[in-house]
């Protein structure tokens, strides 16, 4: 698992990793030397193999404990990689902060961040099969912000029109997925699904 990932990272993503290895994770700075190593000679067209590796890099000393240390390795880089994705979704960003702020009362945190997710959703281009999904969760966090309100909260509507949107342009798109596929192999299983999602 480890190698798979490290055959396949780019130059950039080596370069952030060396960075934000010793910021994440103190219990690998001791193997540090190890992990250089893994990173450099991972890379390029001829990547060096796990066995390889452990012949000719890995102390001796180290290699009863090398299970460990590539799981340890390899959580860091999982964790490299969430976080890299995330910087491309500053909505998906605003959902989770928003998930911890009101988790711990950080009101002020939440108010700051509901600002910032419903900023990103109003940039949100192109709609993708997540959209509703994220609309849906700001609407849940207004929703819950007004809990003690005794009037009629328009966000429950909202709410409950994102949570449907969300079902159907992805069951429209599973719909299209099956009757393509269905088409390939010359069945017609799924025509009926999308008829009744269409006249729904």
């Amino acid at each position: 698992l480890l190698f798979e990932i490290l055959n396949k990272l780019s130059t950039g993503q080596r370069k952030d990793l060396s960075t934000f290895i010793p910021m994440s994770s103190n219990h690998l700075n001791p193997k540090k030397e190890i992990l250089w190593a893994l990173l450099e000679k991972t890379a390029g067209k001829n990547p060096i193999s796990e066995r390889k590796f452990v012949e000719l890099y890995l102390p001796t000393k180290e290699r009863s404990n090398w299970e460990r240390i590539k799981s340890n390795f390899l959580k860091t880089i999982r964790t490299y990689l969430i976080v890299k994705e995330l910087e491309d979704h500053p909505a998906d960003q605003s959902i989770i902060l928003a998930s911890i702020f009101k988790k711990n009362t950080f009101s002020r945190n939440l108010n700051k961040a509901m600002t910032n997710l419903h900023g990103a959703l109003k940039k949100n281009s192109p709609h993708d099969e997540l959209s509703s999904y994220r609309w849906y969760r700001y609407y849940e966090n207004k929703v819950e912000q007004q809990r003690d309100t005794r009037k009629v909260v328009s966000e429950l509507t909202l709410m409950t029109t994102a949570l449907d949107n969300f079902y159907l342009e992805n069951k429209l798109r599973v719909a299209c997925e099956e009757l393509n596929r269905s088409q390939i192999i010359d069945t017609s299983i799924t025509s009926d699904k999308l008829s009744l999602l269409l006249d729904g």
